[in-house]
């Protein structure tokens, strides 16, 4: 073991302590190098991070610059987009506009052209419109006036198609008028006058002229109008018909044979009738309403019936009748068939005649021996027409008619031209004048015979007519 002294201990220490601070100062020194190299190498790198952060600066500069001209571009593209759509937004307007006017001036040409067919374009005004209008105008109707239906929603097409459509231009203005026909508060019956003869004797028919075709008589029977034809009448439902400018008359005041036999209960016919009479073969089948047929059959004849599950039958119609057959029957005449159809029958009230046409003086036999018939053969002919025929049909023959006056003026006029050959050919006979031209033509003859001799002689031979051959 040693002993140090105080001195020595202390020179140790220090020599230690600087050995230690040497010996970290080594290591100081060492770290200071390693960290200068370290700031060193973290400096270049940080440069070279510079470096290509200035690189994608510059870069990023550029795609800046790339996108800033791209939004430029992609501006002015949705600007033209925009503008575009803009555009064809207004043109789908205008196309609109344009369809919406087209469908307009369509639905003006097809009022236009539906109104000359007398129909009601839904576009004009609507039935359910119409109906509005007509109701909120029925108040300012005189008493005298009514529409010729009840007024409905349900009748309304009804009440339409028997309207009146007009239109005309007027002030740049298309114009549509709808007449609603009005009608008297008076409900007429409507009456077909069809001449029906009655049979006198064999083959000899009396009637009664009309004189008109139609009748409409008041049902008090104090008013009638007449019609020739019901072409200017308007039909509704149940044949019921609108007719317009007809003039009304007094029954009492101005009769006619019609309103007389219709409103009067007579004993005979009444004196403003006309009657007629036929004469010769009728042969005649007219049909009626309510599937009914009026004959007016001269010769008998059998009209054969065929009816669903029934057997058929035959019946024998001879003179003037009336025919009814149920809607389940075919009848056969000659060439004809007789088809029933399904018609609503409007019941009126039936016309009572008191008088016999046979019996009275304008057509009993009395009347028919006085006067003198054509004979007469109608077949498929009109009753109708006997009217309108009458005089053709009581005209006789211009021959018939002066016959007798036209065989005697012959008699006498072919007497008088016999007599007068006569004379003449006696005259010539005493005269001798026939005897001289027989004479002179029998002269003639000899002078034509001596000359054709004489030319037979001087003419050379003629040739034969060589039969054999050898």
């Amino acid at each position: 073991m040693y002993s140090l002294r105080d001195d020595d201990v202390g020179g140790m220490i220090e020599s230690q302590f600087i050995q230690v601070i040497e010996k970290y100062q080594t290591k100081l020194s060492k770290l200071i190098k390693q960290n200068i190299l370290v700031t060193t190498s973290t400096i270049s790198s940080f440069k070279d991070t510079l470096n290509k952060i200035n690189i994608n600066e510059q870069q990023l500069n550029n795609a800046i610059d790339t996108l800033m001209h791209a939004q430029q571009n992609s501006t002015l593209l949705s600007d033209n987009l925009l503008q575009r759509s803009k555009l064809n937004e207004i043109l789908n307007v205008l196309e609109s506009s344009l369809l919406t006017l087209s469908f307009k001036l369509q639905d003006i040409i097809n009022a236009i052209m539906f109104s000359k067919s007398n129909i009601l374009y839904p576009s004009i005004i609507t039935p359910k419109q119409l109906f509005s209008e007509l109701v909120d105008n029925y108040i300012f109707l005189a008493d005298y006036h009514q529409f010729p239906i009840s007024l409905s929603l349900d009748n309304i097409y009804t009440l339409m198609n028997v309207s009146e459509i007009a239109t005309y231009y007027n002030n740049n203005k298309i114009v549509f008028v709808l007449k609603v026909p009005l009608v008297d508060s008076k409900d007429y019956h409507l009456y077909h006058s069809i001449p029906y003869p009655v049979i006198i004797s064999n083959k000899t028919y009396a009637t009664i002229i009309p004189s008109t075709k139609y009748i409409a008589i008041t049902r008090n029977r104090n008013h009638y109008c007449k019609l020739n034809s019901l072409i200017s009448c308007k039909v509704i439902y149940n044949l019921n018909y609108i007719c317009e400018n007809i003039d009304a008359y007094f029954s009492s005041r101005s009769p006619i044979c019609e309103s007389e036999i219709i409103s009067k209960a007579l004993n005979s016919v009444p004196n403003v009738c006309k009657t007629n009479f036929l004469g010769g073969h009728l042969d005649i089948l007219q049909p009626l309403s309510n599937n009914r047929w009026v004959f007016v059959i001269t010769e008998p004849y059998k009209l054969s019936i065929d009816c669903q599950d029934q057997p058929s039958t035959e019946i024998i119609i001879v003179g003037t009748g009336i025919v009814n057959l149920p809607i389940h029957c075919v009848a056969f005449y000659k060439d004809s068939r007789l088809i029933p159809k399904y018609s609503k029958i409007i019941k009126f009230q039936p016309i009572i005649v008191n008088f016999n046409l046979l019996n009275d003086s304008c057509c009993n036999s009395v009347t028919l021996y006085k006067t003198k018939l054509p004979l007469l053969n109608l077949s498929n002919f009109n009753l109708d027409s006997i009217t309108s025929q009458q005089h053709t049909i009581n005209e006789k023959p211009h021959i018939v008619l002066y016959g007798e006056y036209y065989s005697y003026t012959t008699i006498i006029i072919s007497i008088i031209v016999i007599i007068f050959i006569l004379a003449l050919f006696y005259n010539v006979v005493k005269s001798g004048t026939c005897h001289r031209l027989l004479k002179f033509k029998t002269k003639l003859n000899i002078e034509k015979t001596e000359e054709l001799s004489e030319v037979a002689a001087v003419s050379p031979s003629v040739p034969k007519l060589r039969t054999s051959f050898s």
